[in-house]
């Protein structure tokens, strides 16, 4: 309670931003600057004067990282500027004198998420050791790479995105060069490409509004596997860009369309980098806000690139979308103006009333029509990238079932019609949810006592009548988190019925 109010939160809108971004970092600075136990003092004393004194010591040492953490990042900017080669590597090898070892990690992320580059920095000591921490990019087993040249090293040890490592500072250049080779043959072998920004939706700035960012907000947590939305727009310039930190280390743009429809956006560490010139695209996320008691919108820029002259095409020719969605007449009608053959894409119950196809069945064609809404942006990406059709007729009925009815249903057929043999991507299809709400289904009905899954491979697996008793203590916590995950899908699905073109940028 005291560390949220030192940090001006309100304990009923916080969300994973503030956790990770807010308190996270003021937990992390005792560790990163002195001994991390006061942390479990604050969080388990119940003396409301100490709370105070220890979260008010921690805003301070977040402070001091904050300027620490700015001054390695100067300190390293300024070594890339002065040697250009060290950016040419194919890993970004860094050191600097008496650098504070609890911050050069922080200092390593930094240059990836800016660069793209795996990244080490080091600090060297008077011990005539230098030490530092690594962190990566996907694909690249940071650690394997480090530990390649473990002959001279005094110590490491990490994971594939993160690592530390320490060694004589004199052996420094030998293990620069080795490590730049074993980088860029693993580069090499892994076949990465230069990361492309997917964007979920285009949007016109006119369509930014509480309500759509009210909507995306529900399918949080947001974080690894459940990353934010990313909306961009077209051909917008900046109107004006204010300094925005106590250092001025981030920005505030204002950007406008060629209507004159204006958004403001923060630009998190863009405080000192180049401003986007002329006519550009801008990639951002949004998310709600509590600004002196008023709900509101915060677009927060994720990257621009200059605009182009004719219309995007998206790693795919241009496909042709009808639009249906919003047409009243009766399914039989609508049916009847299809052009066959044609791909219908349809799910749970509606794909026996329409003939439809579960999205493990759908192959190739000219033509897809969506008639069940997707659950999930990643189960529309998989499905145009098997279809790839030319054209996409948008029907788009959400699904009236309730998931853990029609869940136990499809399960009782397959016990007694197949033998209990099915695929995830069947179960998924049945019920028109994703493939993690599905799995949650079944530890679910099997906590209930009322199938067990057998054995599972390759997706396949053979689920059998279960006699164990149910354990309804753990059923109910598994049926939150699926009332979670059933909210996140109809939650995408509200964003796509309202989005004017949902298959853009597919």
């Amino acid at each position: 309670k005291t560390m949220l109010e030192l940090a001006e939160l309100k304990p009923e809108n916080i969300t994973e931003s503030h956790i990770g971004f807010a308190l996270g970092p003021r937990l992390n600075a005792l560790g990163r600057l002195e001994d991390a136990n006061p942390a479990v003092d604050l969080l388990t004393t119940h003396d409301p004067v100490r709370a105070r004194v220890l979260a008010t010591h921690l805003e301070g040492l977040n402070a001091q990282r904050k300027l620490l953490c700015d001054q390695v990042t100067m300190a390293a900017e300024a070594q890339l500027r002065a040697d250009p080669s060290l950016l040419a590597a194919p890993v970004i090898l860094l050191a600097g004198k008496d650098w504070p070892g609890g911050v050069v990690g922080i200092v390593a992320a930094r240059m990836v998420e800016r660069y793209g580059k795996p990244a080490i920095l080091m600090t060297s000591g008077a011990d005539g050791l230098t030490r530092g921490s690594a962190r990566s990019i996907p694909g690249l087993h940071i650690t394997e790479a480090i530990a390649a040249q473990k002959d001279i090293l005094r110590n490491y040890g990490g994971h594939p995105m993160a690592a530390g490592l320490g060694l004589e500072t004199e052996k420094l250049p030998e293990f620069r060069k080795r490590l730049s080779k074993t980088v860029e043959r693993m580069l090499e072998e892994a076949k990465i490409e230069e990361a492309a920004l997917e964007i979920d939706a285009w949007l016109g700035l006119e369509q930014i509004s509480l309500e759509l960012a009210a909507d995306i907000e529900q399918l949080a947590p947001f974080g690894p596997g459940n990353e934010r939305l990313i909306l961009a727009s077209r051909n917008l310039s900046l109107e004006s860009a204010v300094p925005v930190g106590k250092g001025g280390e981030h920005a505030r743009l204002t950007v406008c369309d060629e209507a004159g429809n204006k958004l403001p956006a923060l630009w998190w560490n863009g405080g000192n980098e180049e401003l986007p010139q002329g006519r550009f695209d801008l990639a951002y996320t949004i998310r709600t806000s509590d600004y002196k008691g008023q709900k509101q919108v915060t677009v927060e820029l994720v990257d621009f690139r200059e605009a182009e002259n004719a219309p995007v095409t998206v790693k795919r020719r241009k496909v042709e979308v009808v639009d249906l969605r919003d047409d009243e007449r009766e399914k039989a009608e609508i049916l009847s103006s299809f052009v066959f053959p044609c791909e219908i894409w349809a799910e749970g119950e509606h794909k026996k009333a329409v003939n439809g196809q579960g999205r493990h069945e759908l192959q190739p064609a000219e033509t897809l029509v969506i008639w069940t809404t997707p659950p999930y942006g990643d189960v529309l990406r998989e499905v145009m990238e098997k279809v790839r059709p030319q054209k996409v007729i948008l029907v788009c009925r959400e699904p009236e079932w309730d998931f853990l009815t029609r869940l136990a249903g499809v399960v009782k057929f397959v016990l007694n019609q197949r033998g209990g043999r099915v695929s995830l991507d069947e179960l998924a299809a049945g019920t028109g949810e994703r493939l993690a709400t599905v799995r949650l289904g079944l530890e679910y009905l099997s906590k209930r006592g009322q199938v067990t899954v057998e054995s599972e491979s390759g997706g396949e697996i053979v689920l059998a009548a279960s006699n164990a008793r149910a354990d309804q203590s753990a059923a109910a916590q598994l049926k939150i988190q699926i009332e979670k995950m059933t909210a996140e899908s109809a939650a995408y699905r509200r964003l796509f019925g309202r989005n004017p073109n949902p298959i853009e940028g597919l």
